[in-house]
């Protein structure tokens, strides 16, 4: 059986691109294609006439969009400016249309009225009363003058019998005569004065001690010797002794001193042992002292008092250790410190008055 032969034609497709188009690289001549962004088809030229249809679409579509948006939130029109309002303007207009007060002239006019009474008054005493009432007033002021001095003079001679008294304690100090004698810028805390009462002794808080002499002293007032016994201790107590040769010097140090008139050193007491507990087994004090007086009968014996709680007899002749040792207890049995000691006239007693309150014999 002969069969006629298969022919194919020749296909032809019109391509829609531009004859100026770039050809695109052939990419049949592998299995794979090549890698890279595909360019968008390129836009036509300003020679055309009609916009899109895709541009025309959306804008349509965001027209419908906003005025949906404004029938739901109830707004006429976006993109409108706010009204603009001039302040002066309005408060001008506020001023103008304010109500104004209405002028009550009717009171106004009885004030004036009241006024004009109130000047017609007369103020003060008529005129024919004016003289007798200057003469009464006179004659009680001259009395009240009269009244006045004779009480002044009564106080005159009251305040001078009061002067007089004879009863009242200042006027039992021979005080006739007075003057003023300088120790120093610092104030004086001890004083004593020798049984002659011709010799003077001072101590102050400024370490010195002044010796003045009444019988040899001028007119300038001022003291013959001043020395400083204790170094930086201030000066407590002063006393001299019965026969007025000697002089006990009671300082802030645990030592006493003694000096003779003139103030030159006798003796000095001994510094106890501060680290013995036991304080009868010390040789002195072991803390500042704070009183002291001489033996009415034994001329040579002495009293101090301390801050260790302690009063201790000593002898001029022996200064190396005290005599006797007495302790002050407070009435709970714990200790107390003496402020100051004294012999009796007999010297029998010792006596002292203790920081508690108490004085102990």
């Amino acid at each position: 059986m002969n069969k006629g032969k298969i022919t194919f034609g020749k296909i032809q497709l019109k391509s829609a691109a531009p004859a100026t188009a770039t050809s695109q690289p052939d990419t049949s001549a592998s299995g794979f294609g090549s890698f890279g962004r595909i360019e968008p088809p390129p836009e036509p030229g300003p020679s055309s006439s009609k916009p899109s249809s895709s541009a025309d679409v959306d804008k349509i579509a965001s027209d419908l969009e906003n005025s949906r948006m404004q029938e739901l939130m109830g707004i006429s029109g976006f993109g409108r400016k706010a009204q603009q309002f001039d302040i002066n303007e309005m408060i001008q207009a506020a001023r103008k249309n304010a109500p104004r007060a209405e002028v009550d002239t009717a009171a106004i006019q009885k004030e004036e009225s009241e006024d004009e009474e109130e000047d017609d008054e007369v103020i003060g005493p008529m005129p024919g009363m004016v003289a007798a009432g200057a003469a009464t007033v006179a004659t009680t002021v001259g009395r009240k003058k009269e009244r006045g001095s004779d009480e002044e003079e009564d106080s005159d001679e009251d305040d001078d019998d009061d002067d007089f008294d004879e009863d009242a304690p200042i006027n039992k100090i021979p005080n006739s005569h007075e003057v003023e004698m300088r120790h120093g810028s610092k104030a004086v805390i001890s004083l004593a004065a020798d049984p002659s009462g011709v010799r003077l002794a001072t101590g102050s808080v400024d370490y010195n001690l002044n010796f003045w002499d009444f019988s040899g002293m001028d007119k300038s007032m001022k003291s013959f010797r001043s020395l400083q016994p204790c170094e930086n201790h201030p000066i407590r107590d002063l006393h001299y002794s019965g026969t007025g040769d000697m002089i006990l010097v009671i300082s802030g140090s645990s030592q006493a001193k003694v000096l003779d008139r003139d103030g030159f050193e006798k003796m000095e007491c001994v510094k106890g042992d501060q680290y013995i507990t036991d304080m009868t087994r010390t040789k002195g004090h072991v803390a500042g002292l704070t009183g002291g007086s001489w033996n009415y009968i034994k001329k040579e014996e002495f009293l101090t008092s301390a801050m260790d709680s302690t009063l201790r007899t000593w002898v001029f002749a022996r200064s190396k250790e005290q005599k006797n040792v007495i302790k002050t207890r407070a009435q709970g049995g714990l200790k107390t410190v003496p402020t100051t000691c004294a012999y009796n006239r007999d010297a029998t007693l010792i006596a002292a008055g203790c920081s508690d309150g108490s004085i102990q014999t």
